[in-house]
């Protein structure tokens, strides 16, 4: 039963170092990507509707497939969800931004 719990600890242990080296590589590509995009204000107001329409989760799950171009496979260990449950929320969110681009657009801005 000890060596169970040694176990557990150990594994928590290293996910947790992984997920953090992951956040640092993260952090330093959008800082390499940041040298070759300059941002306007429109941007950054674009940046935080998006923030404010999404969920933590929603959030989450785009930025691991876009900006660290995990699989579908690595993040369904993450989220203990399956794959296609995955690709479908992705799906959504897309379908989701898309729909309030369009609202941007067209001047209706929803609060």
């Amino acid at each position: 039963m000890k060596s169970w719990l040694y176990r557990i600890a150990y594994n928590q242990a290293m996910q947790f170092f992984r997920l953090k080296r992951k956040n640092q590589e993260t952090i330093e590509k959008i800082k390499n990507k940041s040298n070759y995009y300059t941002l306007e204000d429109k941007d950054y107001d674009l940046l935080i509707k998006i923030k404010e329409v999404l969920t933590t989760f929603e959030m989450s799950l785009l930025i691991l497939i876009v900006v660290e171009e995990m699989s579908y496979a690595e993040l369904s260990t993450y989220f203990d969800k399956k794959p296609a449950t995955l690709r479908k929320q992705y799906e959504r969110i897309r379908k989701k931004l898309q729909a309030e681009l369009d609202n941007i657009k067209e001047g209706t801005i929803n609060a």
